[in-house]
């Protein structure tokens, strides 16, 4: 792979963020503006969802379906009560009734419950719209972004106030995931624009004809999140005016909240100029025992040949961190031990050198609830896993493994 001179950053960045059209993902342009004829801003959503939620998959997918098909100058992000700065947010700010909960503009509109994905994309679309039609002030709102390199980015923001009055607001910088690592819905999929951390979150008081700006360097190691990679990052801006409303978390009159509405919202991802590797490959046993070590093996090959770093995700909360650098195309071994018994699913993605990151892959691991069954038996099912799926589903082992 051709490298720069200083042979620092391969993940440059957008100095962009999507503006007000009808095909906000394909601009190049470095602000969102609000002069657009038929809507008056990017319409922000925030979705109130969790792991163990049985409808947020409707939602997630509804908003992922309106969002790809880019039917409006839209944003959102993901609020996953698995992160407790996400929880804070839907508990203080919003006081949520229930999951999922979907709120646009900061709680101008507020839908609760899916029962499908028709139903909510039909919802929301509607929501979106109404939202889209409201009048705002005249901002100019920048996003801008460096990536450092070692989960390491300068994130900066810029407001313009193109108003003759002061503009007093609240500016709040989200940092998302575009498919999440660790966080999947009902359905298996991976939550999109999952919310990680914000960048800032502030009070802003603008002058007319005036700018607040402000950077920060952001580290993902130091929060915990060391398995981002930087073609897997959305940075999304949002300004909510000062000017209070009664919102309610449960329309019509249930569950009030404190809202402020969006004025503007805009975002950015970093550009990447090298080639992700590969999905891995992942190998290793599929059945085994609670206590007991075992090897997994995972081989990637990278378009550039640059070597790669493989990051596991057991199942059970813990994860292995980045593991190499290995020679693209060898495999990597990793061991684990799992000490509940249940049913994990295991996910691997692979990155190079330059922190681009490719999909995950994923293996289904099953250990015994009865400590009892044979180890000749046990083998046996290692050796055949489709036969033992088979013999769970239609025999009703479920009282000897979990499901």
């Amino acid at each position: 792979m051709k490298k720069n001179i200083t042979d620092i950053l391969i993940c440059m960045v957008v100095f962009s963020a999507l503006p007000v059209t009808s095909s906000i993902k394909t601009s190049n342009s470095t602000t969102g503006t609000n002069n657009e004829t038929d809507y008056s801003h990017a319409v922000f959503t925030e979705l109130g969802s969790s792991t163990a939620c049985k409808y947020c998959k409707y939602a997630h997918a509804a908003l992922k379906n309106i969002y790809v098909n880019e039917w409006f100058p839209f944003y959102y992000v993901t609020l996953l009560t698995d992160n407790s700065l996400a929880l804070q947010r839907l508990s203080h700010d919003y006081n949520h009734h229930g999951l999922p909960s979907v709120f646009f503009d900061g709680g101008y509109k507020v839908n609760v419950g899916a029962d499908s994905i028709l139903s909510a994309q039909n919802a929301y679309n509607a929501s979106i719209i109404e939202c889209g039609n409201r009048a705002v002030p005249n901002l100019q709102l920048t996003l801008s972004i460096q990536w450092i390199g070692n989960t390491t980015m300068n994130i900066n923001a810029s407001v313009h106030n193109k108003e003759t009055n002061n503009y007093s607001g609240h500016i709040r910088v989200y940092i998302t995931e575009k498919s999440s690592s660790i966080w999947y819905d009902s359905a298996g999929y991976p939550y999109t624009f999952a919310f990680l951390d914000y960048a800032f979150n502030e009070d802003i008081h603008i002058t007319p004809n005036g700018t607040w700006q402000k950077s920060s360097l952001w580290n993902g190691y130091d929060n915990n999140f060391e398995f981002i990679t930087c073609n897997n990052l959305m940075v999304i801006a949002a300004v909510f005016n000062a000017t209070w409303h009664q919102g309610y978390a449960n329309p019509p009159d249930d569950y009030p909240f404190d809202a402020y509405f969006i004025d503007e919202t805009t975002a950015a991802s970093p550009i990447v100029q090298s080639n992700p590797p590969k999905v891995p490959d992942i190998d290793g046993p599929r059945i085994g025992r609670i206590g007991q070590e075992y090897t997994y093996t995972v081989v990637s090959t990278d378009p550039n040949d640059d070597p790669l770093y493989y990051w596991f995700n057991w199942g059970d909360g813990t994860s292995s961190g980045w593991v190499g650098p290995y020679i693209s195309g060898v495999a990597a071994s990793v061991n684990h031990t799992w000490t509940l018994s249940a049913s994990y699913k295991i996910y691997v993605k692979a990155k190079d050198t330059h922190d681009v990151g490719g999909n995950s892959s994923s293996l289904k691991v099953i250990m015994p609830k009865n400590l009892l069954i044979n180890n000749q038996i046990l083998r046996f099912l290692e050796q055949h896993p489709l036969l033992f799926l088979l013999l769970q589903r239609f025999f009703g082992l479920s009282d000897i493994f979990s499901s």
